[in-house]
């Protein structure tokens, strides 16, 4: 062979070597990027809890709402998100559910049952197509429409996450070996019904079925219930060592489909990790403290600003209101401003609550409550997946 055709086998084969090189540096694994990528999703909320809104009851009002719309905007947040007993009367308060619904900003918001939901007389099929103004929710019926409103546990996916709102209002009646829904006008469930405060079977397979479906389309889940899964805090729904059960299932199914787990109803403020999972009790958004038998604390110079609106929601005359005139404003201490939090998760696991510090209105704290009752929601950050 010739010195020439030698030189230009060689310099072929150098090239050779050169472009594979370049291919592998130029497309690297798929897979890894992917992943990589997908681990970088983020979502950013807002949450509150409790806001109990009703003429003459608490202290909440439409500003307060508004204040938490703004921080929420200001935040940049995807949606909002409310863990139940949103209203006391959803009909006789067209405002706030405008305020909520028909938000100045267009952001998508989410509420669940709370055992409030229904009082005032109020209906499901009058109350549940008010818990979102997502038109796109998938709700827990056969076809997942929201159809008679019946049904009212749902679920919505975004960039990646899927959020579960769920419905802690069934109880078991022993007599006919059935479980219920707390009925139309009330705040409880059925006397003579045991284990209130569930989920029941039916939407325990409900949610089985839709936690798995997002293990196999790599969706992280944020499960939003207004009673507490945790096993942790004060309150505890009957279905909550089912539901961590199934979380576990669908966590290892794959790691990360359950991140989050919100509950409200308590008006205390607590976190707690237990299997990779962040479980958050939000506050009451104005009602921190609610005792029974509590004795006046508020007098006739204690006022908030009292808004009266007409039948189509629209105000007209503003009024300073005593607190201790409100039906319940005799049992409850309020806070001096209305708690939420901004919380950041990404699908790696990190998590940041940024909550809201507050302190009691006019300075008036109950002399007798439970460590976790303060007028505050606490900030924090998590690492969750055992990283």
């Amino acid at each position: 062979m010739s010195r020439k055709k030698l030189i230009i086998i060689i310099t072929a084969f150098l090239s050779l070597i050169i472009a594979t090189s370049a291919v592998f540096i130029l497309q690297p694994n798929d897979t890894t990027t992917e992943k990589t990528v997908e681990e970088e999703k983020t979502i950013t909320f807002a949450i509150f809890s409790d806001f109990h809104y009703k003429k003459l009851m608490y202290s909440t009002t439409v500003d307060d709402m508004d204040a938490i719309l703004d921080r929420a905007n200001a935040a940049n947040a995807d949606f909002v998100l409310s863990a139940g007993d949103f209203s006391n009367d959803y009909a006789g308060s067209p405002e706030i559910t405008n305020a909520f619904l028909n938000n100045k900003y267009n952001l998508p918001v989410y509420n669940v049952y709370g055992n409030h939901e229904l009082e005032s007389g109020n209906t499901m099929q009058y109350v549940t197509p008010m818990l979102t103004n997502d038109k796109n929710a998938v709700w827990g019926t056969a076809d997942g429409k929201i159809g008679d409103g019946s049904i009212a546990y749902y679920y919505f996916d975004y960039n990646g996450f899927r959020v579960i709102c769920t419905d802690t209002n069934y109880s078991f009646n022993p007599t006919i070996n059935t479980w219920e829904h707390n009925a139309d006008g009330s705040y409880t469930y059925p006397t003579g019904n045991t284990l209130g405060y569930s989920l029941g079977p039916e939407q325990l397979a409900w949610l089985e079925k839709t936690l798995l479906d997002a293990a196999d389309k790599e969706l992280s889940c944020i499960i939003l219930a207004h009673d507490s899964f945790s096993g942790e805090f004060r309150s505890i729904s009957p279905d909550a060592e089912a539901v961590r059960a199934l979380y576990n299932k669908a966590n290892k199914k794959r790691a990360g489909t359950v991140l989050i787990s919100i509950n409200g109803h308590i008006h205390s403020n607590n976190t707690a990790v237990i299997d990779d999972v962040l479980y958050i009790d939000v506050n009451s958004t104005r009602n921190t403290v609610w005792k029974a038998d509590a004795e006046p604390h508020y007098t006739a110079e204690h006022t908030f600003d009292m808004v009266e609106y007409n039948l189509f929601g629209e105000a007209y005359f503003t009024y300073p209101m005593p607190l201790d005139e409100l039906t319940m404003g005799k049992k409850t201490w309020f806070s001096a401003d209305p708690l939420s939090a901004i919380v950041t998760v990404s699908k790696s696991g990190d998590v940041t609550i940024d909550g809201t510090e507050s302190e009691w209105l006019y300075g008036i704290a109950p002399t007798d409550k439970y460590p976790d009752e303060e007028p505050r929601i606490s900030s924090g950050k998590w690492e969750l997946l055992n990283k």
